[in-house]
């Protein structure tokens, strides 16, 4: 599957792992067409943000990333597939810009819900049990899809 052409057959596995890759990039336009135009995103921060909305919110998000973290990368180690959503596992190296503070493997959790190959709603998590106990109400049992490099 190419980056800037996703499709109803990709996975919400294979979504995540292209979510995260244009974030490291901060290639705005990959990441928008990775997301449906009315897609909600929650960032680490959004309980000071409020979250994003849609192709726009979407290109905030990512230059706030800029405009805050010197180093932002993200991780993925491995990926949990639930069929219409997934949740990526993994962590992030950090330094914030301005303060100098340094986050270094910190760990995380990605969780997406996925609609016709493309994320339609996206929260970050900075506990991984709190990652899945949001996915309690899910029925089916994850298949985990491997790791990323």
């Amino acid at each position: 599957m190419r980056l800037d052409d996703p499709h109803p057959s990709s996975t919400a596995a294979a979504v995540v792992g292209l979510v995260l890759d244009a974030v490291n990039r901060r290639d705005a336009d990959a990441l928008v067409e990775l997301l449906d135009p009315d897609v909600e995103l929650f960032p680490i921060l959004a309980s000071l943000e409020g979250g994003y909305r849609g192709h726009a919110g979407a290109r905030r998000w990512l230059r706030s990333l800029e405009l805050d973290w010197e180093v932002y990368e993200t991780r993925l180690e491995r990926v949990l597939d639930f069929g219409t959503s997934a949740l990526g596992l993994g962590g992030w190296d950090a330094r914030g810009r301005t303060s100098g503070v340094e986050l270094h493997t910190q760990p995380g959790a990605w969780h997406a819900r996925v609609r016709e190959g493309r994320v339609v709603w996206w929260r970050t998590y900075t506990d991984r049990a709190e990652a899945l106990r949001s996915l309690a109400r899910v029925e089916a049992e994850p298949v985990p899809v491997g790791s990323a490099t």
